[in-house]
């Protein structure tokens, strides 16, 4: 499952997006032979973008979308996708959600299973494996506190600056992209607190540190 946002329903802004999706699939050697799509996209003049770039297409029954097999997935992304928003921190900015979908969409194809493989993750059969130690992921959305380093502070300057973890940094070593309110902008770092609301990071057990205290006293 592959998801471009788009920020209208208009011909060009769906055509760029479809376009961005053929190429995406096309430059990891999964070239498309053919569409499937309803009526309603059919008639809006898609079908003749598609077959000048050589693509069968096909349509399904009217007024019978579970037929398009890109209904399904798309019910799954939705609710997956939901999930993703339903665990941000409650003051993440809403309108930042689509900079959630990257991660969203990789964890999603993680636990899918691909098509052709069923042994490997959908994700493995488009990137390779992942190596969670080279880009650690976290919970997106996340309130963190990024360190500001010496040389980019003012003496008497906080040490940290807060905003919203959004993803890994996928072409930096163990990085991430986060999202600075106070400059409405994204900084990639290395060096991140976490603020988890959702959810309880892991660590030690309550019981674990007092029996620990335990034995040290005995």
């Amino acid at each position: 499952i592959h998801v471009k946002f788009a920020k209208d329903r208009n011909k060009a802004t769906l055509v760029a997006a479809i376009q961005r999706g053929i190429e995406f699939f096309a430059e990891r050697h999964m070239d498309s032979t053919y569409a499937i799509m309803d009526n309603e996209f059919a008639t809006a003049g898609y079908s003749k973008f598609l077959r000048e770039r050589g693509l069968h297409l096909q349509l399904v029954p009217p007024h019978s979308h579970r037929r398009n097999m890109a209904e399904r997935a798309i019910r799954t992304w939705k609710g997956h996708f939901i999930s993703t928003l339903c665990a941000t921190d409650i003051r993440f900015p809403f309108s930042l959600c689509n900079r959630l979908g990257a991660q969203a969409e990789m964890t999603l194809n993680m636990v899918r299973t691909s098509r052709s493989n069923p042994r490997i993750s959908a994700w493995t059969q488009l990137h390779g494996a992942y190596d969670f130690l080279v880009y650690p992921i976290a919970t997106a959305g996340m309130r963190v506190a990024i360190h500001e380093k010496p040389e980019n502070r003012e003496s008497w300057r906080p040490h940290a600056v807060e905003g919203f973890y959004l993803g890994p940094a996928r072409d930096h070593y163990r990085a991430y992209n986060v999202w600075l309110p106070g400059t409405n902008s994204v900084r990639v770092s290395d060096s991140l607190v976490w603020y988890p609301e959702q959810l309880t990071m892991p660590g030690v057990a309550p019981s674990d540190l007092f029996t620990a205290a335990i034995k040290d006293f005995s």
